[in-house]
């Protein structure tokens, strides 16, 4: 199937997956993140935060609740009116799947800002452990930021309704849509195909790759350019890795991604598929 990303609307989805803006139990049936500048009146960050989520406390916020949260309760900034630090955004993470960590800025005037650095691609807060393939149709539920993000509000003890929510990258300004567009292969298969095109016309900032190898070997592809994956002889523990997409995409052309799961001896009936996104940052 090809959807095609239309100048004046939220794109549809290629495939079996969308990417919901809103955390459980309320996954959202969008298909992107529309993305707008928190208003702090201190960004000690600014230049060097890419993609971030942010949330404004109605109260203040007790630092050294949030504290708590840090990893190693070091901080890169530390002053009476924030902190700025990295935080994992959740203890343990299930078949070894790498979890990355996130830069955190929390104030005492209520603002919690959970960002990737500028060099990271956007693609890289899909988290693959919320990915749910029994939803009608296939889903992936939260991101690695939101995780960082929710962790700090538990911290303070304050709740964060997922309306309340914001998307931006400070390295892109003039981008305000992000679009999550997934492929996996997880029923035995060995292989999913989607499609997306991009028209003439759409200002695009990024298009960025992840990708999850399953306990098998993974491969991604797009126009038929081998992305990142293993050979059919080299099965090792879950992968999960992206970049910045660097195959040219025409315009007005759709364009193929594959993702590929081999076996080495397994059943199918026991194993963990390949999982791939394609990320697209772009000015709607």
């Amino acid at each position: 199937m090809n959807k095609t990303l239309p100048i004046a609307a939220v794109a549809t989805l290629a495939v079996t997956i969308l990417f919901a803006q809103l955390r459980p139990p309320h996954p959202s049936p969008g298909f992107g993140i529309s993305l707008v500048r928190a208003q702090t009146s201190i960004q000690p960050f600014e230049d060097e935060a890419g993609l971030s989520v942010y949330f404004k406390s109605p109260t203040p916020i007790d630092l050294n609740l949030a504290k708590t949260v840090f990893a190693s309760g070091i901080f890169e900034l530390e002053t009476q009116e924030y902190l700025l630090g990295w935080v994992n955004p959740r203890q343990s993470a299930s078949d070894g799947l790498l979890v990355p960590q996130v830069k955190v800025y929390v104030s005492t005037d209520g603002w919690i800002i959970a960002y990737f650095l500028r060099v990271d691609p956007v693609s890289k807060i899909v988290d693959w452990e919320s990915y749910n393939s029994d939803a009608p149709v296939g889903r992936i539920f939260t991101t690695f930021l939101e995780e960082a993000l929710l962790r700090i509000g538990t911290s303070i003890g304050v709740g964060i309704p997922a309306k309340d929510v914001g998307w931006y990258h400070y390295g892109h300004p003039s981008a305000n849509t992000l679009l999550i567009i997934v492929g996996a292969d997880d029923d035995g298969s060995f292989e999913k195909k989607f499609t997306f095109t991009i028209p003439d016309g759409v200002p695009v900032s990024e298009i960025a790759w992840w990708l999850y190898g399953g306990g098998h070997c993974g491969d991604l592809f797009v126009r038929d350019t081998h992305i990142e994956g293993c050979s059919i002889s080299e099965r090792r523990p879950p992968v999960n890795m992206g970049g910045f997409l660097d195959v040219p995409i025409t315009r007005d052309v759709p364009a193929e991604v594959r993702v590929s799961t081999y076996f080495v001896g397994y059943n199918k009936i026991a194993y963990d598929g390949a999982r791939g996104a394609i990320a697209i940052l772009y000015k709607n």
